[in-house]
């Protein structure tokens, strides 16, 4: 049996394609759910799960991107946002 925290007392992050889960390490099933229909919702999924056309790469795409960035970076707690910034940092010296 799988136990999840629930999403009543967790703080949420409030995005235009949806409410969010703040990730404290405790509640991974509610976040993962929650922050995959905003990916979802926003057309950023492909970028997060590796489909995403790289030859098809132009300004549409990047800003989708970013806004999958933007999502997940703003619901996790502050405690990984550090880990983050690290991780986009790293991507964008590569050019992906």
């Amino acid at each position: 049996m799988t136990s999840s925290t629930s999403t009543s007392t967790t703080p949420t992050y409030d995005h235009k394609a949806g409410k969010i889960v703040i990730f404290n390490r405790d509640n991974f099933a509610d976040w993962e759910r929650t922050c995959e229909a905003a990916l979802i919702m926003s057309e950023g999924w492909d970028f997060v799960t590796g489909t995403e056309d790289l030859n098809q790469v132009n300004s549409a795409n990047r800003r989708r991107r970013g806004k999958a960035n933007k999502i997940i970076y703003n619901s996790i707690g502050d405690d990984r946002q550090k880990e983050m910034r690290a991780i986009i940092k790293a991507y964008d010296i590569q050019g992906i």
